[in-house]
């Protein structure tokens, strides 16, 4: 369920990060020079030092969890080749992004469009890892709850790009306690975010599920509690959700049951 109260109208927006990231795949690759002139990447990392940069983009490449899809976006920025290729590259495997990708086709039996899609798909886990505190991507808040309990939480976001939501973070917060919890979960994003939408969902594991969940929004703790803004949502195989568009730094979500 979409709720409409939102700052705005939802629309697609320009990642800059993103960008720069597959451009630096182009040409010779990932050179210092052209690194340089990647601002929002050099911001994004924390330096203004295209060499500290590109460590740290190194490193960040060796969390990604496909490594097929790491080695591709690894060729086509032009790191470790001689591993990847088998053999020294050629000139022109150094100097363009087209016929790096044809060589490593040739190395791993697959053609070139699957590779782009791999590295494009590596890029933007790349960019999700590198998630600054001006977040201005896509939430979920996930809560997991087995009869009177709630099993624990997850944060997970997605750059703003990936509307489809298909790479992300994943950050758990299990519950400590083994007694009952309270029939709601409430979230709020850190106010210097600015995200594209924010997905509240839980998930019941055993039937029989509540009779109401109703998602809440207010300005503040004290109307959510209130309960002034509250929209009756349908549990579907044990799950219900909502998803607010563009929403305002003050507000605060909650799911709630019985």
């Amino acid at each position: 369920m979409d709720i409409g109260r939102a700052e705005g109208k939802a629309g697609k927006a320009d990642d800059v990060v993103i960008k720069q990231l597959r451009r630096l795949r182009e040409g010779a690759g990932l050179t210092l020079d052209r690194l340089h002139s990647s601002g929002a990447v050099l911001s994004v990392v924390g330096t203004s030092d295209a060499a500290e940069a590109r460590d740290t983009l190194v490193s960040v490449l060796g969390q990604l969890n496909d490594p097929l899809a790491a080695d591709a976006l690894r060729v086509d920025l032009g790191l470790d080749l001689p591993r990847l290729l088998g053999r020294a590259p050629t000139g022109r495997e150094l100097r363009w992004l087209g016929d790096r990708r044809a060589g490593y086709a040739e190395v791993i039996g697959r053609d070139v469009k699957t590779l782009g899609r791999w590295s494009d798909r590596a890029a933007l886990e790349l960019r999700n890892l590198l998630i600054t505190d001006t977040f201005d991507g896509h939430v979920v808040f996930a809560g997991a709850v087995d009869g009177n309990r709630v099993l624990g939480c997850s944060v997970m976001q997605y750059a703003r790009e990936d509307e489809k939501m298909l790479v992300g973070n994943d950050e758990h917060f299990p519950n400590p306690s083994s007694e009952p919890s309270m029939p709601c979960l409430i979230y709020a994003f850190p106010r210097d975010w600015r995200p594209a939408s924010v997905t509240m969902m839980v998930t019941f594991a055993n039937e029989p599920y509540p009779e109401v969940v109703w998602g809440v929004i207010g300005n503040g703790l004290m109307e959510l509690v209130y309960g002034i803004d509250r929209h009756p949502l349908v549990v579907k195989r044990g799950m219900a959700h909502f998803k607010v568009l563009n929403p305002k730094r003050w507000m605060v979500f909650g799911l709630v049951w019985a």
